[in-house]
């Protein structure tokens, strides 16, 4: 599938190795594995990454835990993910969407880093999600902080409804390398909004996280954060016995 992203993938891919990107590799990477830490007590206990891009989460979490698989539908993002996890012998990589993703397996945990701002239709996204997942599972994921969000895309964002769902077609940059390498879509959703879908999923949050930089890394960035940018949950499988 092309999306908005193949013409992204490689960029990124450089972005992100070579540590341009501050916000994907000294905020994502860690607070992600530090919740899948927390919720991942077993050896033979699996993940599955979805919207996995270039597999560069993957890679960070197989130096810990080996059961990864990943799932990206991206036709640019799947080629640089292959090239990025060949060598993880018990990972599986899948070329489609999550709604398409077709297996017999459950997952002790599910994880959506970035993605669910990309997903239009959402609800769809969280049932196929929460039917994965094994009976008290986790969902880990994160996104834009939908509070704080149109502060750092001032311009794109002016006439946001924050009660309202809405589509924003952004200009992509990091503040490591601010060109603009391209748009992204952005699908707007109240924390209301969330927490109602993730309910009528079988999802219940367990836990929110709100990172602020270090001290140490906000000086790396040409403008320090002065809010939370971006948000992550933890959700857990609500079973009926």
């Amino acid at each position: 599938m092309r999306t908005h992203w193949t013409e992204l993938a490689k960029v990124r891919d450089i972005q992100i190795k070579s540590g341009l990107d501050l916000t994907y590799n000294e905020v994502f990477i860690p607070v992600c594995n530090q919740l899948l830490r927390g919720v991942i007590k077993y050896e033979d206990q699996s993940i599955l990454d979805v919207g996995c891009g270039g597999g560069h989460l993957m890679r960070s979490v197989s130096g810990w835990h080996s059961r990864v698989d990943g799932v990206e539908p991206d036709d640019g993002m799947f080629e640089v993910l292959l090239e990025n996890v060949s060598e993880l012998t018990k990972s599986n990589v899948y070329h489609c969407a999550v709604n398409e993703f077709e297996t017999d397996l459950l997952y002790d945990v599910v994880i959506a880093n970035m993605v669910m701002h990309d997903v239009e239709d959402i609800s769809d996204f969280l049932v196929r999600v929460a039917s994965l997942i094994t009976k008290e599972g986790h969902f880990v994921f994160s996104l834009p902080h939908p509070c704080f969000y149109m502060l750092y895309h001032n311009k794109e964002l002016s006439g946001l409804n924050y009660h309202l769902d809405g589509v924003y077609d952004l200009d992509f940059y990091i503040s490591g390398d601010h060109r603009v390498i391209g748009r992204t879509k952005y699908f707007h959703r109240s924390m209301e909004r969330y927490w109602n879908l993730l309910t009528n999923s079988g999802l219940c949050i367990v836990e929110v996280h709100e990172p602020m930089p270090s001290q140490k890394l906000q000086n790396m960035y040409p403008q320090p954060w002065s809010y939370p940018r971006y948000i992550f949950f933890v959700a857990q499988k609500i079973t009926h016995d």
